[in-house]
């Protein structure tokens, strides 16, 4: 009986030129992050623009020597360079420096420069400190200084105290010193995320019509009286739907790892999150594990979201009303989170199941801007959060389709 389900849904044409635009799209945006590199180089003292691969190949080969402890030294190395190429040029920013230059000197250790920035800003205005104020004595309190920036970070925010004690709690776990290795561009989570949402939309489309498209042609009636009716070919629609949205969310997460890991090297992906995203970035991963965590949480989001859609279409009679209404749960989120400010929208966005692979709303982006989620003196970080409540939808959701099919009176 699933078999002749999966054969049903597959020999759809809908659903085959869905199936196939979301493998095709799927190969372009893996290599899409590639197409937007760049890189200025000197060849007999003229600048030379690099694209695409060329420029990546260009990029790791310059940021291969700026690689592995974030140390004391190694920072005072990338600002003894910062301050030495602007004493060289007579410049005093890095933008009026000549074509190629910053690309080749300082660009290396401009992830570094930037944890600079970011941990020796005024505690009270937030502001960045010149990189040409701080002393290799400063350097050397590094670690010490991130720490307790994140203190007065949250200060600054207002961040209500139980917030402040999970926020530093995390953030201890973190590992010290932070690693970073070879060039690799944030680009690429941006465009992990937009394949796992692509597949997820796949997955609410897939879900919509499958019980209200019966109900709309009457099969329905037929289907509720046969001897593997009503519970038994729910179970069976379900089953069908996941088969497929699970094979597809595994192949194109499994690509897109697999097509980064190729173009940025297995090296790359070792950094911490801390030094490619967000110095204060709380959670203890490199960039690996996040782009793991991505691809476990959104496929818990991709199954919540699915399974939110059979119990729509469990319950509308039509096929396009059910795809119209699936489709506005599904972006639910974006519509709360532009149109309304934070506070309980905040708990009402992380409630909905398509949440975490929501583009602005995502954990990916909860994980790197201070986001928490508090009720009295329990403080939860938003990433995990959102996993959470979509773990608990799936059940949830799975067990009301059923009771809504069986017990929808046609």
């Amino acid at each position: 009986m699933l078999r002749l389900e999966l054969k049903k849904m597959l020999k759809t044409p809908a659903n085959l030129i869905i199936i196939g635009a979301a493998v095709i799209f799927n190969f372009i945006l893996s290599y899409l992050p590639v197409t937007y590199e760049s890189c200025m180089i000197l060849e007999n003292g003229q600048p030379v623009l690099l694209k695409g691969y060329a420029a990546l190949a260009q990029l790791r080969e310059i940021h291969g020597n700026v690689t592995g402890e974030v140390t004391p030294d190694l920072l005072a190395e990338g600002l003894n360079e910062y301050n030495t190429v602007l004493e060289e040029y007579h410049v005093s920013s890095p933008e009026d420096l000549p074509d190629g230059v910053y690309s080749s000197r300082i660009g290396p250790y401009y992830r570094l420069l930037h944890m600079l920035r970011e941990a020796y800003a005024d505690p009270k205005t937030g502001i960045p400190k010149g990189l040409e104020e701080l002393t290799e004595e400063d350097l050397k309190q590094f670690e010490t200084v991130r720490f307790n920036r994140l203190n007065t970070l949250m200060e600054q925010e207002n961040r209500p105290e139980p917030v402040r004690k999970e926020a530093a709690k995390m953030y201890q776990s973190t590992r010290t010193p932070l690693q970073c290795y070879p060039y690799f561009s944030s680009n690429v989570l941006d465009y992990e995320l937009l394949v796992l949402f692509m597949v997820m939309v796949c997955g609410v489309i897939l879900a919509a019509p499958v019980f209200s498209i019966d109900y709309q042609t009457g099969a329905d009636d037929i289907q509720r009286c046969t001897k593997n009716g009503m519970t038994k070919l729910a179970l069976v629609k379900c089953a069908s739907v996941l088969i497929i949205v699970s094979v597809l969310y595994v192949f194109s997460a499994a690509v897109f790892f697999l097509m980064a890991r190729w173009f940025y090297g297995t090296t790359a992906l070792n950094s911490d999150i801390q030094t490619y995203l967000s110095l204060f970035a709380f959670e203890p991963w490199t960039i690996g594990q996040l782009m793991k965590y991505m691809a476990i949480a959104g496929y818990i989001c991709t199954v919540s979201s699915v399974l939110f859609t059979m119990m729509l279409s469990a319950s509308i009679h039509t096929s396009a009303k059910a795809i119209g209404i699936s489709l506005l749960g599904l972006f639910m989120p974006i519509l709360l989170d532009t149109f309304f400010g934070s506070g309980i929208t905040d708990w009402i966005i992380t409630l909905l199941p398509s949440c975490g692979l929501m583009l602005q709303c995502s954990f990916y982006y909860a994980i790197h801007s201070l986001s928490f989620l508090s009720v009295g003196t329990i403080a939860v970080a938003t990433e995990r959060a959102m996993t959470l409540f979509e773990m608990i939808g799936i059940p949830v959701y799975f067990l009301l389709t059923l009771r809504i099919y069986k017990k929808l009176s046609i």
